[in-house]
């Protein structure tokens, strides 16, 4: 019956169309015209259904950087993606930071770095210190402790020419904190790269 049903309803949309195109009017060359210059063609617009509809991960992969790139721009990538790991576990951040200070082995420096997803979302700023193997790769990132063992543990982790400036807060987070929400928005580099500042 449903069989039945679905073919009258297919010899009706053909009838349809038939009539349709039996009243149209055969254009010939000399009846068609060229368009001037002037002539708007409107657009048409034809539905479409997306399945796959890109999501901000997506976008983001798709702007990350590509092959052609210096080792130089490999470097802040490589510290960027270390400090979001610390950071942000389990998640891909935008990171800024200042370095305060280094040696062969170890970066001392102030950071601060948002989630990629979110304009809003989580984020976190300390000093940290980056850890390199003796051919250069990134070891491992290590943060103070909070709280009431914040003060123990940075003079553990820093050497002590840098306490003071660490202590005072003299790194101008707020910098940094706008840049990164510019990032959202604009996808550039780090404005320790924009500055043209070296990466130990």
């Amino acid at each position: 019956m449903k069989d039945f049903r679905l073919l009258q309803m297919l010899s009706v949309f053909y009838l349809v169309f038939l009539a349709a195109c039996g009243n149209e009017e055969t254009l010939s060359e000399d009846k068609i015209s060229p368009l001037s210059a002037t002539e708007l063609i409107a657009p048409t617009l034809t539905p479409a259904i997306l399945l796959d509809q890109p999501t901000a991960q997506d976008v983001k992969e798709s702007i990350e950087p590509t092959q052609t790139q210096s080792p130089f721009q490999d470097r802040w990538i490589e510290y960027e993606n270390a400090l979001a790991a610390r950071f942000l576990p389990g998640s891909k951040g935008y990171c800024e930071w200042e370095i305060l200070g280094h040696n062969k082995q170890e970066i001392y420096l102030w950071a601060i770095c948002q989630t990629q997803f979110s304009i809003e979302g989580a984020a976190m700023s300390a000093p940290a210190v980056i850890y390199f193997d003796t051919d250069g790769n990134i070891k491992k990132v290590k943060v103070p402790k909070d709280g009431s063992q914040y003060g123990e543990s940075i003079r553990e982790l820093f050497p002590e020419e840098l306490h003071e400036k660490i202590f005072s807060h003299s790194v101008d987070v707020e910098i940094m904190w706008d840049h990164i929400q510019l990032r959202h928005s604009s996808p550039e580099p780090p404005l320790i790269v924009l500055e043209g500042t070296e990466l130990p």
